[in-house]
């Protein structure tokens, strides 16, 4: 009969076996990034212009933060988790910036922006 080791005691009858190692598929594996540009970090206000589709004026501003930006997108950050319309114009006035493009990713509050 085995003995029950005490707290503290190493078990050196436990062995391991090849079920126990771990599998990893091809979608586990991290996607490498490939931008058209480098995006330089900033931490600036920014007011997301929604529009509506197939509406030419836009029907919602919300602030939101510039986190990084580069010549082709940028990312935002918004207080809310609610959703941007698919086209929006991004202006920072700190910078200058008038923008428009599209949505092409939202994840919780941020998303990425691609310009025109």
């Amino acid at each position: 009969m085995q003995r029950k080791p005490t707290f503290g005691q190493r078990v050196s009858h436990v062995r391991v076996t090849d079920t126990a190692k771990p599998h990893f598929s091809r979608s586990d594996i991290p996607r490498i990034e490939q931008r058209a540009a480098t995006r330089r970090a900033r931490w600036c206000v920014s007011y997301v212009h929604c529009y509506a589709p197939n509406e030419t004026a836009p029907c919602e501003v919300r602030e939101a933060i510039l986190l990084d930006i580069s010549a082709t997108g940028a990312r935002v950050r918004s207080r809310s988790r609610a959703a941007y319309s698919k086209r929006i114009r991004i202006r920072v006035d700190r910078l200058g910036l008038n923008l428009s493009g599209r949505v092409i990713w939202q994840r919780g509050f941020d998303a990425g922006i691609e310009f025109d």
